[in-house]
């Protein structure tokens, strides 16, 4: 027998007799240490130090647990020797130089990592974590899970934090957010000192953002918590929301660079947006929409040629208009909705469409059905408007790998303006 079978084979005998009683009451005792504000410290020597940097990074991200490990920190490891001798280096004293009482002498406690935190109530109120008052506003007297994390993900509270005076955290839920409590957070944020904030939001996984400043921290808790949009349902429409996130690993999608640009350059729009999309060729299937925050009404800024479907001159005429006043009002009026939510957001949409259109550079104006997808992506102007790219393909063109019929480069002198 080779080595490989006996080494495989001694494993899984070794994990058949591992005391799963054991492992579930040690599973048990960890959720109750999180649940009770507490922390874990991992240590390993030597190649276990790499263990131990992995399951604090796994604790951290996957179980929202405050872990740490002494042996990631060398410098601060090995200054504890120099003063103290290698008695010190891995043990309670290594431990407390992350979290240590306020009674410590200040030596010791120049250290400590100090957070403090509170929990907003969907009427707007501020209750202490694990206080009999959130257990109220809970409606769960004796809770025998993660209550917080329950209370924010579900129920629609907001987790305040503040880290050592120069961090804070906002933890919530936007979907469950209510007005009062997204007041309440703002409210406070305005009077923060604070010049580092982060905000944890769900939306189907777990999103972290930081920003540098209080204004935008509040800006971008509006956007994330605008009511959003359910398109009404109608003979002609229907609409299938997709995840956008799954563009950016879709290596066959045509939509992909632009999505990494809007990415990679955190929303903004400039020259390079055009000339990207020309180099990938989708400027012919683009659209840049523009909303002003007091006007509301989208605009057209440019119109790629393979809109001819609009009317044969519709590409060229209609920049500077209303997109509801497009000949078909009916789809103007509906596309329309789907603009003004993506730009009060800031959120991309990417649906798949089935629609019946209009086709204005036809006799008679018929109206076809068509299958298609879109992606429909917010950027900041050095103005108060908002672009928003449409870059869309027909289903059938998917099938065959084209993106739409050629096209004349003219309409890119067309260029997308703030006005």
């Amino acid at each position: 027998m080779s080595f490989s079978r006996t080494f495989l084979d001694k494993s899984i005998a070794i994990i058949g007799e591992l005391p799963t009683d054991n492992i579930d009451q040690l599973a048990n005792e960890l959720c109750r240490v999180r649940q009770g504000g507490g922390r874990l410290f991992i240590i390993g020597v030597g190649a276990s130090a790499d263990h131990a940097s992995h399951a604090v990074n796994d604790f951290r991200k996957l179980c929202d647990f405050k872990a740490y490990t002494p042996t990631d920190n060398v410098s601060e490891l090995t200054a504890g020797t120099n003063d103290e001798g290698w008695n010190t280096t891995v043990g309670l004293d290594a431990c407390n130089r992350v979290l240590v009482p306020a009674d410590r002498p200040a030596r010791a406690r120049r250290f400590s990592v100090q957070h403090f935190t509170m929990l907003v109530t969907p009427n707007g109120g501020w209750v202490s974590p694990n206080s009999a008052e959130f257990y109220t506003a809970l409606g769960d007297p004796d809770p025998d899970y993660d209550t917080i994390m329950f209370a924010v993900k579900n129920l629609g509270f907001i987790k305040f934090q503040v880290i050592q005076h120069s961090i804070v955290e906002i933890e919530l839920n936007p979907r469950n957010v209510e007005l009062p409590s997204l007041l309440t957070v703002q409210e406070q944020l305005l009077s923060s000192k604070v010049k580092l904030f982060r905000i944890k939001y769900f939306d189907k996984t777990w999103q972290s953002e930081i920003s540098s400043s209080a204004e935008s921290t509040i800006e971008r808790l509006s956007h994330l918590c605008a009511p959003t949009f359910t398109p009404v349902p109608t003979d002609r429409f229907l609409v299938e929301a997709q995840d956008y996130r799954s563009l950016f690993d879709d290596k066959d999608c045509p939509f992909r660079p632009l999505v990494q640009k809007w990415r990679m350059s955190f929303g903004i729009f400039d020259p390079t947006v055009i000339s990207l999309a020309v180099n990938h060729q989708l400027i012919s299937r683009m659209m840049v929409i523009g909303v002003k925050p007091r006007e509301r009404d989208p605009v057209f800024r440019f119109i790629g040629d393979a809109h001819r479907w609009l009317g044969r001159n519709f590409y060229a005429s209609s920049i500077g208009d209303k997109v509801q006043d497009q000949p078909d009002k009916e789809y103007g009026e509906w596309v329309s909705e789907f603009y003004k939510s993506v730009a009060t957001t800031r959120q991309p949409r990417f649906d798949l469409v089935t629609a019946s259109l209009q086709f204005e550079n036809e006799p008679g104006a018929p109206r076809r059905v068509v299958t298609y997808e879109r992606v429909m992506l917010p950027w900041k102007t050095p103005s108060e408007e908002v672009f928003i790219t449409l870059c869309s393909r027909n289903m059938a063109a998917k099938t065959s790998g084209s993106m739409a019929p050629s096209f004349d480069s003219s309409p890119v002198r067309k260029s997308a303006r703030s006005s």
